[in-house]
């Protein structure tokens, strides 16, 4: 019988073998695929995960885990937010766009401020 990992305070980075699992992780979910070519956004999600972390004391047994629950939220947090404030408007060949395609389009103007 293993033995749970014991809980931890979150660290102030994940080290280089916990980043290649993330971005591993990112690459391989076709929603997230162009986040995962983008190292910068994963930096900034993950600053962002576990500073709210450390300023909450919140103590887990993987931080890797917790950061793809926390970027998966995220993308969830801003389809919905972006499809609720878009009217749904069809493209030159009638199609509507998709909830993925704005929330791309949201992570590109993002990056470029």
């Amino acid at each position: 019988m293993t033995r749970a990992k014991p809980k931890t305070a979150a660290p102030d980075d994940l080290d280089r073998e916990q980043r290649l699992q993330l971005i591993t992780w990112i690459r391989s979910r076709p929603h997230l695929a162009k986040l995962g070519r983008n190292r910068k956004m994963i930096r900034l999600l993950v600053d962002e995960c576990l500073s709210h972390h450390r300023a909450k004391g919140n103590e887990f047994h993987d931080w890797v885990a917790t950061c793809r629950t926390w970027i998966t939220r995220e993308y969830k947090f801003k389809l919905e937010k972006q499809t609720a404030e878009k009217p749904q408007m069809q493209d030159k060949r009638g199609a509507l766009p998709t909830p993925l395609q704005d929330v791309l389009e949201g992570m590109e103007k993002f990056e470029g401020e």
